[in-house]
């Protein structure tokens, strides 16, 4: 078992919202035919904030320490079939669908957040363009059902 953050770094989307993520992880799935699970989590950042100055914790009085909740989810294995080793489209492919799936693990555990991103949220529309060049206006969640559909 190996656990990998396909983004690379901390992210820094100011909501926080995972970023567009590194092939490494993508490329090593698929050559090797390891199972990618997403898993997501909320509330790290309270622990001890990115921005916190270093031996933060240390510097604080223990009546100041406070016990956040950090939230963990576990989704089901991302489908990488149809996608070969070697291919750097295939590995951007593979890489946008694991950091959708951790996407997808993160929102319910943000349920109670305003602002989904824009592919979560199915009321939004979405600009797109098709093949020809055209824009199209969609909902990801009905691209969404279409892809899984294929």
């Amino acid at each position: 078992m190996l656990v990998v953050y396909p983004e690379g770094r901390i992210g820094l989307d100011p909501r926080l919202w995972p970023e567009r993520g590194q092939t490494g992880v993508a490329r090593l799935a698929l050559t090797t035919g390891a199972t990618v699970v997403p898993v997501a989590q909320w509330g790290a950042h309270e622990v001890v904030p990115y921005a916190a100055p270093r031996g933060l914790l240390r510097a604080l009085p223990r009546t100041a320490w406070r016990r956040p909740t950090v939230r963990v989810r576990f989704g089901a294995p991302v489908d990488l079939s149809g996608l070969r080793a070697g291919d750097p489209r295939d590995a951007r492919r593979a890489t946008d669908r694991i950091i959708a799936a951790i996407t997808r693990e993160l929102a319910p555990l943000r349920a109670d957040e305003p602002d989904l991103p824009r592919h979560l949220d199915p009321t939004r529309p979405v600009r797109r363009r098709s093949p020809d060049g055209k824009p199209l206006t969609d909902t990801v969640r009905a691209e969404d059902q279409r892809r899984s559909e294929a």
